[in-house]
């Protein structure tokens, strides 16, 4: 197997509309499908390497599966791809240069551009145009992907980067930080109404917490009874930590791979299954 040689990044933005089409030969050229499962496949692959991962998708792309009598989206892909837009894994992008978003999510985020889209027209376009630094960004980003089936080929390497650790440990290293910090203030953003909420740090949060602060019994099922967890860093910074939950935690359009651990800042917003969280200052 072939080890990852290149620069290493903090994240993977992944192009979720090259990822789920599927070109299939035929002896008139190629036929174009979808293939959600192979979507769900690299995210879950990438996740186990321990990246972060910001999956964008074009609008149209979605609305072709939904809509057109080819390639059209089974009734269980649709409610798979929509369930992954609805707990924020997935970005949909408004507009028809969505590479162009995708490469400066990748920059701004410091990420890897995973795609089997090499992107050549936009290289060329800024060699054109003298950008050599921006399309030197495009290069060395670049991760290419295939799939065997609907599985997943691509190489990175395993994520062991000091964010990587897991709130325990981090704590084990200091514990006044934590002894001065025992809960944190919070809003869960409805369409219709914003609530404010006071969590504790430092012990798994999951259903049971909202389900009770919020006064709705077990209303949250894509909330894990287990799903995260808020901790305070070495220096004194709160945390998060996926807790390796069914439908995953996302911070600011990127979803964490279980175990993971982030740094939370005020007015981050973290998708929480169904729900919206924000950090309010302490």
């Amino acid at each position: 197997m072939r080890e990852y040689d290149g620069e290493v990044f903090d994240c993977v933005v992944i192009d979720g509309s090259n990822i789920i089409t599927k070109s299939t030969p035929t002896t008139k050229g190629f036929r174009k499908s979808f293939d959600v499962d192979r979507l769900v496949r690299t995210i879950e692959s990438v996740h186990r390497l321990g990246w972060p991962t910001y999956v964008g998708m074009k609008q149209k792309t979605f609305r072709h599966g939904v809509s057109s009598k080819k390639g059209r989206f089974s009734e269980s892909s649709r409610e798979v791809l929509e369930g992954l837009i609805d707990r924020g894994v997935i970005s949909m992008i408004d507009d028809d240069f969505d590479d162009d978003w995708l490469i400066r999510a990748a920059i701004d985020m410091n990420g890897w551009i995973l795609s089997n889209d090499r992107y050549r027209k936009e290289v060329k376009l800024l060699i054109e145009e003298s950008e050599f630094l921006n399309a030197n960004e495009i290069n060395k980003r670049m991760c290419r992907i295939e799939f065997v089936g609907s599985e997943p080929t691509f190489v990175l390497p395993e994520n062991d980067a000091d964010l990587g650790k897991t709130a325990i440990a981090k704590i084990e290293q200091t514990g006044t930080a934590y002894n001065r910090l025992t809960s944190f203030s919070a809003e869960i953003i409805g369409e219709s109404e914003v609530v404010k909420i006071q969590l504790p740090i430092g012990v798994p949060l999951g259903r049971k917490q909202f389900s009770e602060t919020l006064g709705v019994g077990e209303g949250f099922p894509t909330i894990s009874r287990s799903h995260f967890m808020v901790n305070v860093s070495v220096d004194g910074g709160l945390v998060i930590q996926d807790l390796g939950s069914k439908n995953g935690t996302v911070l600011n359009g990127l979803s964490l791979p279980g175990g993971y651990c982030s740094g939370l800042s005020t007015s981050d917003l973290v998708k929480i299954g169904e729900l919206t969280m924000k950090v309010l200052p302490r």
